[in-house]
């Protein structure tokens, strides 16, 4: 079992003057067997997917791994460089690897690209070829286009914010990778866009009403023995992006989810505190014939209440 490993993160502030460029991303870059050396242990997205394969004795093969963090733009000149040397990485060990796992941030942007971390995915799944799994591993501030989807066989997102599970989230994405090679699954991506942005002060996970909906996430598998993995995104409200805002991945075994979104609703007013978490939560999808939202949907001793669900 032969794996590409690599990594391309930045949480872009569009509305910044200032441009992150190749000398920046230089700076934090790791390659080849340095990669490894500096990465195993760590509390990176990067060390979760170390442990993952060693664990099952897969063989690693290292590519590129840059995390800059939150800053301006990246520059078109240095997210080509990287995803040149990513995917062109992938595409000469293609003939020898069985699946990539890769980090991307999910809210970068550059000048003249709204949804980089699309694109790059989208290059890799073209170099490493059909049938061979991609995984990614995202921030759980991401803004994530539902074509995301169409780019990955399953994709991992933070559940904490602070950070504190970057880790834990590469150890998820390796062992749905490992376990997807030895044939123990078949995982299906189901990824929903949520009609609602937050600012980043507001996406504390130890936090009503965001506490609740995390903890669902992360107890969704456990309920519901076709869910392997369940991911909500915050999105980042500092970039000016058609995709910004919530979003929830679902990574079922076997076939898509036919409700694999839930949706808080917070209310004021009608006696009802400002900011409580209602226990169930808004399908979004419109009546016919009518401007009004319909039904509620919720979940109930985790079994989804609601199968009529909206498609973007």
């Amino acid at each position: 079992m032969r794996v590409a490993i690599g990594g391309l993160a930045l949480e872009s502030v569009s509305f910044l003057p200032g441009e992150t460029g190749l000398a920046a991303f230089e700076r934090e870059a790791l390659r080849g067997p340095a990669l490894v050396a500096a990465l195993r242990g760590s509390a990176t997205v990067g060390g979760g997917f170390i442990v993952g394969l060693e664990e099952a004795g897969a063989a690693i093969v290292p590519l590129v791994y840059s995390d800059c963090a939150a800053a301006g733009h990246a520059s078109d000149a240095a997210f080509e460089a990287y995803r040149d040397e990513i995917c062109g990485g992938i595409a000469r060990a293609a003939p020898q690897l069985d699946g990539a796992l890769l980090y991307l941030h999910g809210a970068m942007t550059t000048p003249t690209r709204v949804a980089p971390d699309l694109e790059l995915a989208a290059a890799a799944r073209a170099a490493l070829g059909p049938g061979k799994p991609l995984m990614l591993a995202l921030d759980l501030h991401g803004n994530l286009p539902v074509a995301l989807a169409d780019q990955c066989d399953a994709l991992f997102g933070f559940h904490y914010s602070p950070h504190i599970d970057m880790a834990e989230t590469g150890l998820r994405a390796a062992r749905c990778l490992v376990r997807t090679l030895r044939g123990e699954i078949r995982p299906r991506l189901t990824l929903r866009k949520v009609p609602l942005v937050l600012p980043s002060i507001c996406t504390a996970t130890d936090l009503a009403p965001l506490a609740g909906i995390v903890r669902a996430s992360v107890e969704a598998p456990p309920h519901d023995p076709r869910v392997l993995d369940c991911s909500v995104f915050c999105g980042f409200a500092y970039a000016d992006v058609p995709q910004i805002g919530f979003s929830v991945a679902v990574v079922s075994d076997g076939g898509p989810m036919q409700a694999p979104l839930w949706r808080t609703r917070w209310r004021s007013g009608s006696g009802t505190r400002a900011g409580r978490c209602c226990t169930r939560s808004w399908c979004g999808r419109w009546r016919r014939g009518s401007t009004r939202r319909c039904g509620w949907l919720s979940m109930r001793a985790g079994r989804w209440c609601c199968s009529s669900m909206p498609t973007g």
